[in-house]
């Protein structure tokens, strides 16, 4: 809900693309300012513990935005900073979901495992913002707010029944923080694989940040869809994610990166270039569709491989210092594509920075990395 909300409230208080650009990037950033920390306290922390630390704490700050809207005080500084301060919760909140399935399930389960979760994430995608943009088409973004709260309330109650076997934390109780961090980033940049794809995936981050920032603009501010028809929009994206976990449940994962999520790479380039060529919600639907699906389906991939390689001891701070360095791209592609629309508009800056992005993802994919056949683990 909040990935239409937060930026169509932005776009409200303002009509400004810039001012939606960099609301959406505060809201990305997290990832890349204390991702790694939260990767030291994911492995330090039992990760049912974080979860509902974090999505309770959640639903207390989207329950103040709701208050805030309800009696219209709501800015666009209250938004950037409830929106950062959310973001850094979800990246705490991913950590430890990563940290915690490898212990749940079996090695040869991590793909259908993370598909699974993965396919859950797409169905709330699709839910979520067909319910956010109906509401806001006839009750308006208080409600919005008030609902998402509401389920967060209701994600902290699953996570409180949740069974996990005990983290191994305790291993590196005597270890700093900052020496925790320095471990992570050192296995990050000196194995081959896991280096490589955090390069081609900071490249992708800037495609998807570039895209998040511009897709209210655009389909508001020039299309003139309604909410309603955002909101299926962001929606038909869900979707895409959804096709993106059932193919990757059928794909078959060594320390290579599977040939398929190249051809998923370059399809996110015709997407890219595709999406705001064509002004109507079919097309704009399709396009998003494609555009989610195929990026998602090379990020499931990546963090499937990932939790192949990396020790369970160490995987907590690896995640996310690979997680914080390849999402630097989000935040800067937000906040460059806000900068370019002041001059070229919304789609300007989309056709003008994404397709490039997503390019230099599959050259960097074809050099860093060597695809291979799918084989098993």
């Amino acid at each position: 809900m909040m990935v239409v909300a937060i930026p169509w409230q932005a776009y409200l208080l303002t009509g400004s693309a810039s001012d939606t650009a960099w609301v959406t990037a505060t809201s990305v950033l997290p990832y890349a300012l204390v991702g790694i920390w939260a990767g030291v306290l994911a492995d330090r922390t039992p990760p049912k513990s974080l979860m509902v630390l974090t999505e309770g704490v959640s639903s207390v700050l989207i329950a103040i935005l709701t208050v805030s809207a309800y009696t219209h005080v709501t800015s666009i500084p209250v938004l950037a900073v409830i929106a950062f301060a959310v973001g850094c919760l979800t990246v705490a909140f991913d950590a430890s979901s990563a940290v915690m399935l490898p212990r749940m399930v079996q090695t040869d389960d991590l793909p259908s495992a993370n598909a699974r979760v993965e396919g859950v994430s797409a169905f709330t995608r699709i839910i979520g913002p067909s319910a956010a943009g109906a509401l806001l088409g006839t009750v308006g973004v208080p409600v919005v707010f008030m609902t998402h709260a509401c389920t967060l309330a209701l994600a902290t109650i699953g996570s409180l029944l949740l069974r996990a076997q005990p983290t191994a934390g305790s291993k590196q109780c005597g270890e700093s923080p900052g020496r925790s961090a320095l471990v992570g980033l050192r296995y990050v940049l000196r194995d081959r694989t896991v280096s490589r794809l955090t390069l081609s995936s900071a490249s992708l981050a800037f495609a998807t940040g570039t895209v998040g920032a511009m897709m209210i603009p655009l389909f508001r501010g020039i299309g003139d869809y309604t909410g309603s028809q955002t909101g299926l929009i962001y929606a038909a994206g869900g979707l895409g994610w959804l096709i993106a976990a059932v193919l990757i449940a059928k794909t078959r994962f060594s320390r290579q990166v599977p040939a398929p999520v190249a051809g998923a790479a370059a399809l996110s380039v015709v997407a890219a270039v595709a999406t705001p060529a064509v002004l109507n919600p079919i097309a704009s639907g399709v396009g998003t569709a494609l555009l989610d699906g195929s990026v998602y389906y090379v990020l499931i991939a990546t963090i499937t491989l990932r939790q192949i390689i990396v020790p369970r001891d160490l995987l907590g701070r690896v995640h996310s210092t690979a997680r914080s360095l390849a999402n630097l791209g989000s935040p800067l592609g937000a906040g460059i594509a806000g900068v370019v629309a002041a001059g070229l508009g919304p789609r300007g800056s989309w056709l003008l920075l994404a397709p490039m992005a997503m390019v230099v993802t599959l050259v960097m994919l074809a050099r860093a990395v060597r695809l291979g056949k799918t084989v098993s683990v």
